[in-house]
């Protein structure tokens, strides 16, 4: 299977969320799946969870949708290309490629405060990074 398509108009995203490599991945996880006619039971059971039994699914359910990572997730994501015919690789690329062109400002691992919050968004809406 090559790339798998997504049009941004037709799947709106949360900021808060876009503003993550999770949420990306997620999604490219789970549009392979999907084209792959795949349930996430199916997957699991070839995901290994934090104490070697498999994945729990509601796991996976989280991690497709950007909210937490899977205790191994390079695992994971060959797991997913593996059984869904798509070269990892390509789902690692495509996430980052959807997280740069089409994702938010990325959030800091501590609340901002006003200031840097105004900061970061100005850097954004004049296409600098911090170090530009």
């Amino acid at each position: 299977m090559t790339a798998l398509s997504m049009n941004p108009a037709e799947t709106p995203h949360p900021p808060e969320k876009a503003r993550t490599m999770n949420y990306w991945l997620g999604r490219r996880l789970r549009l392979a799946r999907e084209a792959a006619n795949l349930s996430r039971r199916q997957l699991a059971a070839y995901i290994p969870g934090r104490k070697g039994e498999p994945v729990d699914v509601s796991t996976l359910s989280r991690f497709e949708n950007g909210e937490t990572w899977t205790p191994h997730p390079d695992v994971t994501v060959a797991t997913y290309g593996l059984l869904c015919e798509v070269d990892a690789r390509t789902l690692w690329r495509e996430a980052a490629a959807d997280f740069i062109e089409l994702g938010d400002t990325p959030v800091a691992g501590r609340s901002l405060s006003a200031p840097e919050r105004a900061l970061l968004l100005a850097r954004d809406a004049a296409g600098q990074t911090p170090s530009g």
